[in-house]
């Protein structure tokens, strides 16, 4: 069963809509409904083991709500968009904006996805933009992608740092900014709300219908599906090792899968409502969200010793019981050898 380090939880008037955790320190940034963005620190107290959470800095951000955020891969700028259809790029540490644009926003955003040379945000028209991460200048628009609104967008990193695949309604758009729209997938006649690539050539993708849907790299048809929840798959992120993924759904639990195998290795039950965002934090443990909570979560090496022990506890006594019921059924068998025979006749291997 699965532990949490620590949480967080908000009140009713501070709706949390995004959230980036730093790619090598113990900060977290967060971005709420009415525009805030604040950053955490979190530090281990070594007496009990507990977490104490202190406000590194918080701002009024955008007008709006803030609907994404991302940390550029050294962690020294933080990115966030916001209904008020602007783009800013601040100091990761200070919260000092230095760059803000919004060109290309014709929509309010509704996504963002970063690779370490871009910055690209999907929005409610379906249009997907492409940035320079160093100064927030336009590269490429995609206007029209869906029939409806962008919801996830998943870098190809392994291929190279052009190639993106978005999703939304009901189908898959594979682009290159050099070269344009690649392909179209066809219609899945379900609703596509999340994605990203479980190792280099399996994408995976969540459903409104509660199924993991599996791709290969033409991008043209699900290859295969892995049935979660009669709830949505509402985002779901890579983990350490290849064909692994961890799914968060309607039903306010995290599913870790084996998409290979196609098989669910582990539950993380985050609340009774939908965990609507998945990250991982710089020392690769698990972060599960909502509106209204954040945790993070304990790696398996690192659960307590009383559910080792009491794991240790019950192999110990199924092999006491296993050994005792198989030394009765010996002690039977003799029993059975030496009784006679009435009524029935004698089977050697019976």
């Amino acid at each position: 069963m699965s532990e949490f380090l620590f949480r967080e939880k908000f009140d009713d008037d501070s709706l949390l809509f995004s959230l980036a955790f730093h790619p090598t320190k113990p900060y977290y940034a967060k971005g709420f409904s009415d525009g805030r963005v604040t950053t955490t620190k979190y530090t281990l107290n070594e007496d009990d083991g507990t977490y104490t959470l202190e406000t590194v800095w918080t701002t009024k951000r955008h007008k709006g709500s803030c609907r994404g955020l991302a940390y550029n891969y050294d962690g020294t700028h933080l990115y966030s968009i916001g209904t008020d259809k602007t783009i800013k790029m601040a100091d990761a540490f200070t919260g000092i904006v230095h760059t803000k644009t919004k060109e290309g926003l014709e929509a309010e955003p509704s996504c963002i996805a970063i690779n370490d040379t871009y910055l690209a945000v999907g929005d409610d028209s379906a249009c997907l933009n492409i940035y320079n991460l160093t100064d927030l200048k336009l590269v490429k628009s995609f206007p029209d992608l869906q029939e409806g609104f962008i919801s996830s967008i998943t870098p190809l990193t392994h291929k190279n740092k052009y190639q993106f695949v978005t999703s939304g309604d009901s189908k898959l758009v594979h682009v290159d900014i050099r070269k344009g729209v690649l392909k179209e997938s066809e219609d899945q006649e379900d609703e596509i709300l999340c994605g990203c690539m479980a190792g280099e050539k399996t994408g995976v993708f969540g459903m409104s219908e509660g199924v993991l849907t599996l791709w290969n790299e033409y991008w043209e048809d699900q290859q295969n599906r892995i049935l979660l929840t009669k709830e949505t798959v509402d985002c779901v992120i890579p983990g350490e090792d290849d064909d692994i993924v961890f799914a968060g759904c309607g039903d306010g639990i995290v599913r870790e899968v084996d998409v290979r195998a196609g098989k669910i290795l582990n539950l993380y039950k985050h609340s009774k409502d939908s965990v609507d965002i998945i990250e991982f934090d710089y020392d690769y443990h698990l972060v599960t969200a909502n509106t209204d909570m954040i945790k993070v979560w304990k790696k398996k090496e690192e659960l307590s010793s009383n559910e080792d022990s009491d794991a240790e506890q019950q192999d110990e006594g199924s092999k006491k019981r296993k050994k005792k019921k198989t030394k009765s059924k010996t002690k039977k068998l003799a029993r059975l050898e030496n009784m006679p025979v009435k009524g029935i006749a004698a089977f050697d291997d019976l």
